[in-house]
């Protein structure tokens, strides 16, 4: 199982464990609300919602909204549910007008705007707005539609690769600066798997010239393995619940792969030694 399935799974679990914890609606809702005010706080102070709490927070709305018999939480879920539509419609129709914007004329943009990477930025917008409203009936499908039309076409399709490119080059050249070369040749090897952007033809070429080195070579497996370790211990925690077995082996994989001196390996020994 890949790490991006393990991070789906762990988060399935999530929400199968707050559904099992606060079974009745009431409860349910009130979670919901909580997550989507940590949301709305979050936006105000410029944070992103990286925890994804508006989307756990709309697919709550859903459950409840969509009981049969209606009682007072799901008709306040549908309620929500319908801010929720009416914003995320006039979010999308937004977006939409931008996409028509960027592929027009020259004369439709302001010189200073590059166009690849405000084209990018709407196509990843949209897919953030496919992430956090996909559970929602009709407009999820909708938002999803549009999205995998676009994500098809040619010229976004080089737009998107080279601005996740170039922004993987630029990382890799500040890591250089500061002499943290393990950590480029990540970032170079991640610009590569944009095949074909011209940053990563760039990145491509400066890892080929860094594996050149074999304490380069060294230096990036142990890093690499440092990496995958925290992914693990993340999700290992997460599962403790759910799935006590498969967090058993993330942590054993952690308490065999972390570098011996390394705190994260002393914890997950712990762990272990209490399931």
């Amino acid at each position: 199982m890949s790490l991006q399935q393990l991070r789906q799974k762990a988060y399935e679990n999530y929400i199968a464990k707050l559904i099992r914890q606060y079974q009745s609606d009431t409860k349910l809702l009130a979670v919901a609300d909580r997550l989507m005010g940590q949301t709305i706080a979050k936006a105000g102070t410029g944070q992103l919602d990286d925890d994804g709490a508006a989307a756990t927070a709309i697919r709550l709305y859903v459950k409840v909204a969509a009981r049969q018999v209606p009682n007072k939480a799901s008709l306040q879920a549908r309620e929500r549910l319908a801010v929720v539509i009416r914003e995320t419609r006039s979010r999308l129709a937004q977006l939409k007008e931008t996409m028509a914007k960027l592929e027009g004329g020259t004369d439709s943009l302001d010189p200073s705007v590059d166009r690849g990477q405000a084209l990018a930025d709407c196509i990843r917008s949209i897919e953030e707005l496919a992430d956090k409203c996909g559970k929602v009936p009709g407009l999820g499908a909708e938002i999803r539609t549009y999205f995998k039309q676009q994500e098809k076409r040619p010229h976004v399709v080089a737009a998107v690769k080279e601005a996740a490119a170039k922004k993987l080059w630029l990382a890799g050249q500040e890591y250089e600066k500061k002499d943290e070369v393990c950590c480029a040749m990540n970032a170079y090897e991640e610009a590569r798997l944009q095949a074909g952007a011209p940053s990563a033809l760039k990145a491509n070429k400066r890892l080929r010239e860094l594996q050149g080195d074999f304490l380069n070579r060294l230096a990036q497996k142990k890093c690499r393995e440092v990496e995958s370790c925290h992914v693990k211990y993340v999700l290992a925690e997460k599962m403790l619940i759910d799935n006590p077995k498969r967090a058993k082996k993330l942590f054993a994989e952690i308490a065999d792969q972390a570098p011996s001196d390394s705190a994260l390996r002393q914890k997950a020994k712990q762990y272990l030694r209490n399931l």
